[in-house]
């Protein structure tokens, strides 16, 4: 796309995801085929470019500058010699001006109030990261344990789609860091996706397993209960700014 990403919007970021993905999935195909040939990785990427053209490759490869909004640790930003001199403080108006401090006020009162809500949101974030990671170590237990034999297939379908909801997650992290809710709400719809699959191969089993009946009930209340909390959070990200210029606690 023309525009940087901190300007797409969800459904931008929803055609990138599906082109993402698709990307992915020809390259793991060809790293089976091809990743033990000498050149193997310049044999992939030529295959590649041959598939998607030069530009797809070089987006899906390409470093993102728009996440690059740290200084360098390395690097003292108060010894650059080529820094202009510094301006002079501001002035600001005699404290006793009844307008100047209401002003401030309504400032501080809105930065208070959007850092509530990003507090909360973090809080609520941390809470279905907790919840999933116990279902899943829940789920690999029951796998290893004590589901049927010819129910394993299943239950691994179960645990792709989970652990497809923990990658989205983890991903959602790292773009609401970044200041792209738009991104973030991309992500949420996959994982609700994810989350509705996972739900429906444990009701699934719960019928055709009834000595597992109370256990899947439990794993199939937490992964809705996940699934509520996702949505809430998606909705919350629906009321943010187009674009975050403070730093995020995610």
């Amino acid at each position: 796309m023309d525009k940087p990403q901190n300007y797409w919007n969800e459904f931008d970021w929803e055609r990138f995801f599906r082109r993402k993905e698709k990307f992915i999935l020809a390259y793991v195909e060809l790293l089976e085929r091809l990743a033990e040939l000498p050149e193997g990785e310049e044999l992939i990427m030529n295959e590649l470019i041959r598939r998607f053209g030069a530009a797809e490759v070089e987006e899906m490869y390409a470093y993102d500058d728009d996440d690059d909004v740290f200084a360098d640790e390395n690097e003292d930003v108060m010894d650059d010699p080529d820094d202009e001199p510094m301006e002079p403080p501001m002035t600001f108006p005699p404290e006793d001006s009844e307008d100047w401090r209401g002003k401030d006020n309504d400032i501080d009162s809105k930065f208070n109030e959007e850092m509530r809500r990003l507090r909360r949101m973090e809080e609520q974030f941390r809470n279905i990261m907790i919840t999933l990671e116990q279902t899943i170590q829940g789920w690999c237990n029951l796998m290893s344990s004590v589901l049927p034999t010819d129910k394993r297939t299943q239950g691994l379908k179960v645990l792709f789609s989970l652990s497809r909801v923990s990658m989205n997650l983890l991903s959602c992290a790292s773009e609401m860091a970044a200041g792209r809710p738009a991104a973030v709400i991309a992500l949420c719809k996959r994982v609700l996706t994810d989350l509705n699959d996972a739900v429906g191969q444990v009701t699934e089993l719960r019928q055709y397993c009834p000595p597992l009946q109370e256990v899947l009930t439990t794993i199939q209340e937490r992964l809705v209960i996940v699934a509520d909390e996702v949505a809430d959070f998606l909705c919350a990200c629906r009321e943010l700014p187009g674009e975050i210029d403070d730093d995020i606690p995610f």
